[in-house]
Formats: C-alpha cells, structure tokens, sequence
C-alpha cells in the first residue's frame, strides 16, 4: 500500500563473503527502489547501512570507542538518511561483496540508532512509514538472543514506530554446509521471536527470480468515491469503490533537443497543420475544420463526439443474480473494483449480501458507471469476498470485474482431429495415444504449483518457537509466510512486471552513465 506521508526507509544489507553469489541481484534490486523513490516519491527518504564490510563507517562505533564498540566494527553508513539523488545511485550501483565479519544484530542496532536520531533532529518531517529493512542469508555464527535482549530491541523499535521487515536470502535453498544450515535455523528463531514483539514481517527469497521481486517499482494509491448500491426501488447501500487493480503503463518518453555547443536543451513542441486537399498552400483554421465518419464512400459530419456517446448518470444498480458456473473467469475483462461498506449498518446490509451469494454459490450482476471522465457503462459479475476471521476487523466485500457484452465476445471455431483419421493420406497427423499421454504429462509438467517444495529454515523454526510466542501469535503478532509443498510460483502479488524493470534499470544506469547499452534480456 502506498505511504500517505514522507517515508523514511533504513536498508541494513550484508555485504559478507558468504553473500557474494546473491549481491548483484540486491544490489540491483535495492537500486531500483532507490530510484523509484528518486523518479516517484521525491520527498521520501532513503538510508544504506552495510555490515560484513572491511572498514568501520557509524555513529555508535565512534561514540563508544574502539574499546566499547567493538561488535559494531565492520558496519558502514554508505549512504546517510536523505533524498535519493544520483550520487546515492552511484553509491549503491558500488556495492560488492567485501571481507569483514559482522553480525545482524549489531548492523540492525546501527540501523535503529540512525533513524532515531533522524527523526529526533526532525520531528515533523516524518509523517509517513518508517522501516527498516534487514537483509541477509544469517548463515553465518551469531550470538543467540536471550529474551532480555529481544524485549529490549522489541521494544526500541516500537519506540521509533518501526516497522521491521526481514528478507532470508536462500532460505529454501540447501545451506553451505551443515553448520550453516544450523545458524540459519538458529538465527531465524531468533528474528521470529523477535518479530512476535514488533511490528514486522518476514519473507523468505529463495531464487533469484524472488531477490528480483523483492520490491514494488511504483506504489499507488487507490483513492475510491462513495457510490449507491440499488436493489429494487426501494433499498440503497451506500459503498465505497476502490480500484483493486489497474495496468501499470510504461512511462511515456518526451522528445528533446540534446545540449549543443551553443548551450541550451529542451522539450520539443510539436504543431499539427492541415492543409486544403485542392489547395496545398492554404492552411486550415480550427473554424474551417470538422470531424466526421468515413460511411462507405462519403464522410458524415459529426460536430460533436459526445452525440455519439450515450452518457447516463453514475449509476451502480444491482440486476440479478445467477450461478457463479455461469460467469467463467475468462469472462472478466479490465480492471477489478473492491465495494466496501461506508458506514457500520451499510457495512452489516452489504455483508449480508455477500454472505447470502457465498451460500448459495452466485454472483450479483451489477450496471456500473463509474464517476471518472470518459468512463462507460458496464456490465460487472459481483464475486462475495467473506472476510476470513471477523476479529481481524475486515468487512465483507464483493469484488466487481467487468463482464463483456455481446459484441465484445469472439466465437472461436477449431477444426477437430477426427477428420484426418479416415483419410489415407493425413492420417499420419491424426494423434496416437502415446503423443496424447505425453502432451498430457508435458501439460502436467507445466504447473506453477509443484507436488513437492523445498522446505525452508522458515518453516524448520516453527517447532522450536516457545509457548509464549505461540500466544503472541494467536493476538495478532507478526509470523512467516507458510511456503510447504503446493505453494504457486508465480503469484501476481509477488510477481513484478520484467518489462517495468527493464525500463527503470536502463534509464537508472543511463542517468549514471549516458553511454550506457543495456544488454540482451537473458
């Protein structure tokens, strides 16, 4: 979810020998972030905190003293709590992987201290997220968390208003050794004990398909408006609408004249003339131009688009109902929209509702007009959405997808195979039962849902956590993500668009350098 205020964002990375094989995917995956805060969020603040590294570069280092400090040696501020700017691209477009020996802890201390010190020097400035984001494969001797300790920690970044979010590079992945296997699982514990205390969550990144997708290049806000939900002539449910999905485009590119030795560069204007078919020297003024409609061989003039258009009020008005079988989800075209309840008692009318049509197994066909410019009607399939535990405090909703009317459908007419069995002379295209079964178990094959997955130090750690945090749990503290076998790859949630990326890593590494190629996508 998009941040509604100036957000402060501490990426405490490790930067140890043992993370060699993952920190070009980081290093290219914390750029992109930085950027997207550059290119989208101007006002929004960025940190690097690195540790494992050869030299020492922090605050509480220096303040305590090589005597007193000695466990946070090897951690670096590379990049300060500012802006991103290009010399912050430059920074992180640097990181490699360096010789020090440090541990998570220590660097996520370092990390605390550097917000809190930030926001007590500006209080105001920071209205929006504070996180802080710890990141690192922790395959590596640390020395364990007593409870003393986690409290303490727990309880500084409540404090702060942190949000603590922890990324297990590799884990899912066989360890190094078996010793590394055992300080992963250890560690981990200890984070997840930890985050039963404190806001916070973890994900395990596994491949680098996921180090990849660790971030959201642009974060939206969905900004929904009231609308009347009408049953009959006599009921209305006031909801409000938010659009849960749209296409994200491709930023547009501006034409510009390039510096010269003259100096000066800017946009380019650019004029449309239309000139007289009988007379090519004559230009066309606005008054002497008219749109039309090419009808056959003769044009109809059409002075005004909006005749064309049939343009009723906004309208959100409930049709019938029928079975969910009836609506494929193939069917559902654009974006979905999310109608909540406004107020306590449409929420409670607009819950009955869906759990009515979740009971029966239908859905609600709804005519839809939205508010926004240029909108048309609609045809929309109501899905019920039943929130799954009413003490999480969500509503029922249903989810509105755009149904295709009549004309927007396309009939589809495959030739079947039975036509070349009887033929002597392409009977040979007529499929066998061996190429069947194999097209079958190929099809199988394909399935972003495998039978078995690789069980991950996350999920090992979950029958070593005590009895205390097991009640922390059931109150609604921070768990890991379950990720046993049948889990879908691929998820739209988790899932970036490459072609977004592409575009924002190209022009990123272009503003550093103009000369820049981008390579072949691999």
């Amino acid at each position: 979810m998009a941040s509604r205020g100036k957000e402060a964002a501490v990426i405490v990375l490790d930067v140890g020998p043992q993370m060699a094989n993952y920190l070009p995917a980081l290093r290219k995956s914390v750029f992109l972030l930085a950027e997207s805060k550059l290119l989208n969020h101007s006002s929004h603040e960025v940190a690097v905190v690195l540790f494992g590294t050869t030299g020492t570069s922090n605050e509480v280092y220096n303040e305590m003293g090589p005597s007193d400090g000695e466990q946070y040696r090897h951690i670096s501020v590379v990049q300060p709590l500012a802006c991103p700017d290009l010399k912050c691209l430059k920074t992180i477009n640097s990181i490699c992987s360096e010789r020090g020996s440090s541990d998570h802890v220590s660097a996520l201390l370092v990390g605390v201290d550097l917000l809190k010190k930030a926001v007590a020097a500006r209080p105001s400035a920071f209205k929006g997220n504070k996180r802080l984001l710890l990141i690192s494969s922790f395959d590596t001797e640390v020395e364990e968390l007593d409870p003393e300790t986690c409290g303490d920690i727990a309880a500084q970044l409540t404090q702060a208003g942190l949000s603590l979010e922890v990324y297990g590079v590799g884990d899912g992945l066989p360890a190094r050794s078996e010793a590394a296997a055992a300080h992963r699982t250890s560690n981990l514990a200890s984070l997840h004990e930890l985050l039963a205390h404190a806001a916070g969550s973890y994900k395990a990144l596994p491949r680098g398909v996921d180090i990849c997708a660790m971030f959201t290049l642009k974060d939206t806000a969905s900004t929904g408006y009231k609308a009347s939900l009408a049953i009959g002539s006599n009921c209305k449910i006031e909801v409000q609408v938010y659009k849960k999905t749209a296409k994200q485009p491709l930023p547009s590119l501006k034409l510009y004249t390039p510096p010269t030795a003259a100096g000066g560069s800017g946009l380019v204007t650019r004029e449309t003339e239309y000139r007289d078919p009988t007379d090519r020297d004559h230009v066309l003024a606005a008054e002497e131009k008219q749109k039309g409609y090419k009808y056959g061989q003769q044009l109809v003039p059409v002075e005004d688009d909006g005749l064309l258009q049939y343009k009723p009020g906004p309208c959100m008005e409930l049709l019938g109902f029928t079975a969910k079988d009836n609506v494929p989800r193939w069917h559902y075209s654009a974006e979905c929209y999310v109608a909540l309840g406004v107020t306590a008692a449409d929420a409670l009318a607009l819950s009955a509702l869906v759990r009515g049509l979740a009971k029966q197994d239908k859905v609600a066909v709804v005519r839809y007009l939205g508010t926004s410019r240029g909108s048309s009607i609609m045809l929309m399939a109501g899905t019920p959405q039943v929130a799954p535990d009413a003490s999480l405090l969500q509503q029922d909703c249903l989810l509105l997808n755009r149904l295709p009317f009549a004309d927007d459908l396309r009939q589809l007419q495959f030739k079947d195979f039975t036509q070349y069995k009887a033929d002597p002379i392409k009977q040979h295209l007529y499929p066998s039962t061996e190429g069947v079964k194999a097209m079958r178990q190929l099809v199988r094959q394909l399935s972003l849902a495998p039978a078995a997955a690789p069980v991950s130090a996350t999920q090992q750690t979950q029958t070593q956590v005590t009895q205390q945090q097991a009640q922390a749990t059931q109150e609604g503290a921070a768990q890991p993500p379950a990720a046993g076998p049948g889990r879908e790859q691929l998820v739209p949630e988790e899932t970036l668009n490459p072609m977004l990326q592409r575009f924002y890593w190209f022009i990123g590494q272009r503003a550093l350098d103009p000369q820049f190629q981008v390579g072949l996508p691999v």
